[in-house]
C-alpha cells in the first residue's frame, strides 16, 4: 500500500506529545457514509514482554461474506518506550511497515 510519509519517527516523548497536540488540532469530524464498505481490515501488534522484537499483521476482508482478500505481516525492532497516550509511537511503525511491505501469506 503506497502512501505518504507521516513524520518522523525518531521522536523523544516531549516531541512526540507535541507532534500529538499538533495533529489533534488538524482533526475534522465528519459523518460517515450510509453506504456498507466493501471491504474491512483488522490490524494488531504484539510483542515480547519487555522485549523490543514487534509483530504486526493484517487481515483485509470482504464485508458482505467475511472472507479473507488478503493478509500481511511484518515484524522487527522498536525502540519507543512505552508511555500511556504515546502508544502510536510504540506500535505505528511496525504496523505501517506490514502495510507497505505486504509480506503476504495469503
Amino acid at each position: 500500500m503506497d502512501f505518504a510519509a507521516l513524520h518522523d519517527w525518531n521522536l523523544d516523548s516531549r516531541q512526540a506529545v507535541a507532534l500529538q497536540r499538533e495533529l489533534a488540532r488538524q482533526v475534522r469530524l465528519m459523518p460517515t457514509v450510509s453506504e456498507s464498505p466493501a471491504t474491512v481490515a483488522g490490524v494488531d501488534v504484539s510483542y515480547e514482554k519487555h522485549g523490543d522484537h514487534f509483530f504486526a499483521a493484517v487481515i483485509v476482508l470482504d464485508f458482505a461474506s467475511l472472507t479473507v482478500i488478503d493478509q500481511a505481516w511484518a515484524d522487527g525492532r522498536v525502540d519507543f518506550p512505552y508511555i500511556p497516550g504515546l502508544l502510536s509511537f510504540r506500535e505505528l511503525p511496525i504496523l505501517l511497515a506490514a502495510f507497505r511491505d505486504r509480506k503476504s501469506v495469503v
